[in-house]
């Protein structure tokens, strides 16, 4: 082989190494990418993901006890209690003896003022009713149940009374009729019953 010869071969073989090189620079995955970052994926701070926080009850807790206006505590436990007690006192008959409901109302004359007292009228007609006659027939009195009334407002004391007509030996009597009543009392100054209905 002749000098000239192996210089054509070697300048070939240059040139083809020179077009490998450049085919590969070329290529787009040996492009450069961009210099701006892309954006990543949002992740969650520790902080804002957030156990579910256990609802605050409600407090039950009162204040202390409710008087009515222009009232001392005292003086409206004294109006309560009396209250009660008239309202036992009228829901508690004897249909074998009492000739009207109205005859408890007169028993409980003395937790009342004179003039409310003295206007109370028995009817002239006796009482009637099934469970009326039921009791009397079977000699029951009635056992009443009172307690205070505390969806009203105002200055007098409201008073729940319900009862069951029960025999000499224990036994309650059924009942036919409603055996309820809602009694509203209003006082004077001394304490004294001076109105009521029911």
């Amino acid at each position: 082989m002749t000098r000239r010869t192996c210089t054509l071969l070697i300048v070939l073989a240059l040139a083809c190494l020179t077009a490998v090189i450049t085919l590969a620079v070329l290529q787009p995955w040996n492009k450069p990418t961009s210099s701006v970052p892309a954006d990543p994926l949002p992740t969650l701070s520790p902080t804002a993901v957030q156990s579910p926080q256990p609802s605050t009850p409600r407090s039950t807790e009162t204040t202390g006890p409710v008087t009515r206006p222009g009232m001392s505590l005292d003086q409206d436990q004294e109006h309560q209690q009396t209250a009660l007690e008239a309202a036992r006192i009228m829901t508690t008959w004897n249909p074998s003896e009492d000739m009207t409901r109205t005859d408890a109302e007169l028993r409980a004359r003395h937790l009342m003022s004179q003039e409310r007292a003295a206007a109370i009228t028995a009817p002239q007609r006796p009482a009637s009713g099934a469970d009326w006659l039921a009791a009397a027939q079977a000699g029951a009195t009635s056992s009443p149940t009172v307690e205070i009334n505390h969806a009203t407002e105002g200055p007098g004391v409201s008073v729940i009374a319900t009862w069951e007509w029960t025999t000499p030996d224990g036994q309650a009597l059924p009942a036919t009729e409603e055996s309820r009543r809602i009694y509203f009392f209003h006082f004077n100054e001394e304490g004294q019953i001076d109105d009521y209905t029911y």
